[in-house]
C-alpha cells in the first residue's frame, strides 16, 4: 500500500524516497490496542509525502482527507466510517461525518477525555460484517436505529456548542444505551 501510495503522490520524485513508520507503541506484543495503530501511521505517512512533494508541512485538508479516505476504503473493502482517520488527522475531540469531517471541537467546560483499555481487542472487520449481515435481513430496524443514533450525535454536538457538559453526558449515556441495544439486536455485541 505504501509503495503504491508513494508512487501515486510523488510520481518521478519517488525514486530514492525512503520513510520508516513505527507504530509498535500502539501494540502490546501482538495485541493491537485500538488507538489508531493503523490510522495514525497512515496519516503521518501521507502528510510526509505531501510535505516531500512540495505542498508544504500542512497539506490542504480536503485533499488530504480525500487521499486518506480513498486509501482507507480500498484497504478495508469499503467498510468503516473513517472516524479513526479523522481522529488521527485532526486530533482531540472531533465532530465527524463521512462526507465532511469537522476540525477539532472544544469540549464543554469541566469535561475531559480519558482513554481506557478494556483488556480485549475487538475485530472491527468482524463487527462490521455482522452488522451488515443483520442490516440485510432487518433493514427497517437498522435504519431506525441509525437514525436515532444520528439524532443523538447531532444533539451531542449541539450540547458541545452550548458548553453544556451535563446535557452532553446525558446524551452520551443515551447513545451508549442505544448502541448497546443495537449490538444485542444485531449479534455484534
Amino acid at each position: 500500500v505504501f509503495a503504491a501510495l508513494t508512487d501515486e503522490l510523488m510520481g518521478d520524485r519517488a525514486q530514492g524516497f525512503q520513510a520508516q513508520l513505527d507504530s509498535s507503541e500502539l501494540f502490546d506484543g501482538e495485541i493491537k490496542l485500538g488507538l489508531g495503530s493503523s490510522a495514525a501511521p497512515l496519516v503521518a505517512y501521507v502528510s510526509a509525502l505531501h510535505a516531500a512533494t512540495g505542498t508544504g508541512d500542512r497539506p490542504d485538508p480536503a485533499s488530504l482527507w480525500e487521499t486518506l479516505q480513498g486509501i482507507h476504503r480500498a484497504a478495508q473493502g469499503g467498510q468503516g466510517s473513517g472516524v479513526d482517520l479523522a481522529a488521527a488527522r485532526y486530533g482531540g475531540a472531533i465532530g465527524f461525518s463521512e462526507v465532511r469531517p469537522r476540525s477539532r471541537l472544544d469540549l464543554p467546560t469541566g469535561l475531559h477525555w480519558q482513554a481506557i483499555w478494556c483488556g480485549e481487542p475487538a475485530s472491527t472487520a468482524a463487527m462490521l460484517a455482522q452488522l451488515a449481515s443483520w442490516r440485510r435481513s432487518h433493514s427497517s430496524e437498522y435504519n431506525r436505529e441509525m437514525t436515532g443514533l444520528a439524532a443523538l450525535s447531532a444533539q451531542g454536538l449541539s450540547a458541545i456548542g452550548q458548553d453544556n457538559a451535563s446535557n452532553f453526558i446525558e446524551i452520551c449515556r443515551e447513545y451508549r444505551d442505544r448502541l448497546w441495544a443495537l449490538g444485542k439486536q444485531s449479534g455484534v455485541g
